[in-house]
């Protein structure tokens, strides 16, 4: 159970990590880094494999073989290009472009080939931990559902009430109106929780620890706004209630609502 949700965070370090380059090379992509981030791009497909192949009464290898063909077809391409393509405007659609698509055959660019492993990442681990009858728990809030993975033994609610400490603190930060369009996945186990936000087209990962900060306690936020102001403000503004309701000290420089 622990091995798997270990496996589905490495698969998430390697999303935020590959966005993370794209983000910081936006103005002067390389072919190196090219190929770091298709490694990266690798490896969630690796985690995904791994997370997929144990599930019973599924067969992943149509699936897995769809994501390799596809991110083979993606580093063929864009290997192609000289350092002078690379900074065309033509070649940054195909990287960069987080328009929303319907299906996976319709994924244009590498950015939403990332966002589909990443987001498809947590309805195969349901289907893992669901071999174990272990289920997400849903949670309604202003009207919209949060699934919630519980790894520890203790109930997070019981009798109606919210018993676990790192989901009332997170739900502090919700209001009704961001409730609406933030779309959460979160996993709870030990005084551990990771939370996978999609804000509109954009999403941040949160880990947090509940300690003193000298016995491992930490907030840990991953979030790429990425070319797309729409929604800018409230996104911000979600992030900022969630730091803070975690202790951080949070300033919002030039919000515009």
């Amino acid at each position: 159970m622990r091995r798997v949700a270990a496996v589905h965070r490495h698969l998430v370090e390697a999303n935020f990590a590959a966005l993370e380059l794209m983000s910081r090379s936006k103005d002067n992509l390389s072919r190196e880094i090219l190929k770091l981030i298709l490694n990266y791009v690798q490896k969630m497909i690796a985690a995904w494999w791994d997370i997929s192949s144990h599930i019973e009464d599924f067969d992943a290898r149509p699936g897995y073989n769809l994501l390799s063909e596809k991110q083979a077809s993606f580093r063929k391409q864009l290997l192609s290009y000289s350092e002078r393509q690379l900074q065309s405007k033509k070649v940054a659609k195909e990287i960069y472009s987080i328009l929303p698509f319907h299906t996976f055959y319709d994924i244009t660019s590498l950015s939403q080939f990332i966002n589909f492993i990443h987001q498809n990442s947590f309805e195969q681990l349901r289907k893992s931990l669901a071999q174990i009858n272990l289920s997400a728990t849903v949670v309604r809030v202003f009207g919209k559902k949060l699934s919630i993975i519980n790894l520890n033994a203790e109930n997070i609610i019981a009798d109606g009430e919210i018993k676990s400490l790192f989901l009332s603190i997170f739900l502090e930060a919700f209001d009704e109106q961001q409730a609406r369009e933030v779309e959460t996945q979160l996993i709870i186990y030990d005084d551990y929780l990771i939370a996978d936000t999609a804000l509109g087209l954009h999403s941040a990962n949160i880990q947090a620890r509940l300690a003193a900060p000298d016995e491992g306690g930490m907030v840990r936020v991953r979030y790429q706004e990425g070319f797309i102001n729409d929604g800018r403000a409230w996104r911000l503004l979600f992030l900022s209630k969630v730091l803070h309701a975690y202790g951080a000290h949070v300033e919002i420089v030039e919000l515009h609502l």
